[in-house]
């Protein structure tokens, strides 16, 4: 009988901690050694309250749940776990692993991708089920799976959390690896959300393509300056300009508030009545 036929039948056993491997994935960081000698000092004087969970492999046994308190246990010496021990396939064995540890907080979003990879890769899931198995939605799981696209300088600023996820899964539009870290630098740090810094990197694209002889910086620089991104008021995508920030009176607050929400079917804006247009300002000593 092949082990996918096995059955998930179920035992309580008393295991030695070296017998005990890794599980399928971890999908949480290295875990603090002080917070892992609280465990095994909780563990010593109070038992192991609930049992890990193991599968049989290979004359040993494979981790299934009770990742830190297996490291706790072989850190601080405690020689024995209570462990459940499950006849599981590698498909479930890897499910059951994800599913003990896919709403931790503190889970490591590469490794959360590579999960994905995995089931589509190795198990021929489809997105679909995989975002019902695991309460995500589809646009999430491809979101996570954008990260396996960056290059590993890039993918350790996302485990470093010095570029945000938003920012990370849309510089995966980048394909050159030498501008994916140069986009990356200018937005590590920034907390771009995802919006922003896909129009920084639209930007970085546009100004790629279509002046080809700019130097990098140059890039760099008119993708912060003049972002191609969409007018909020004709709602055209264009490289955009900035307008210095004024101080105006009531009376031009309210006219070019006029101007920025007007019908623009019309093309003709109408200045709230009894007010002064700005063609009827006073003009500087100078001015045309």
């Amino acid at each position: 009988m092949g082990e996918d036929d096995k059955t998930q039948t179920e035992t309580l056993k008393e295991i030695e901690v070296y017998q005990i491997e890794d599980p399928p994935i971890i999908l949480h960081p290295d875990d603090d050694l002080q917070d892992l000698k609280e465990l095994s000092d909780s563990i010593k004087q109070q038992g192991l309250i609930q049992p890990i969970t193991l599968r049989p492999k290979n004359n040993h046994y494979q981790l299934i749940s009770g990742h830190r308190r297996v490291k706790a246990a072989k850190q601080f010496g405690i020689p024995t776990l209570t462990a459940r021990i499950l006849n599981l396939s590698d498909r479930d064995a890897l499910i059951a692993a994800a599913t003990e540890n896919i709403q931790r907080l503190d889970q490591d979003p590469l490794q959360e991708a590579h999960l994905y990879h995995r089931l589509i890769t190795d198990e021929n899931e489809d997105l679909p089920n995989i975002a019902r198995r695991f309460g995500k939605t589809p646009a999430y799981i491809t979101g996570r799976l954008k990260l396996l696209e960056l290059i590993p300088q890039v993918q350790q600023y996302v485990k470093n959390k010095v570029l945000t996820l938003g920012a990370a899964q849309a510089l995966s539009r980048i394909k050159n690896p030498d501008d994916q870290l140069r986009v990356a630098i200018e937005l590590k740090g920034a907390h771009y959300n995802i919006a922003h810094a896909e129009a920084f990197i639209n930007s970085f694209l546009y100004y790629k393509e279509t002046q080809a002889d700019l130097p990098p910086d140059e890039v760099i620089a008119q993708s912060h300056y003049n972002p191609q991104m969409e007018c909020p008021i004709c709602h055209q995508t264009t490289p955009l300009k900035y307008i210095k920030s004024l101080v105006i009176c009531q009376n031009c607050n309210d006219y070019i508030t006029a101007l920025m929400y007007q019908d623009l079917q019309t093309k003709t804006p109408t200045p709230p009545q009894d007010k002064k247009t700005l063609t009827e300002l006073p003009k500087e000593e100078g001015d045309p």
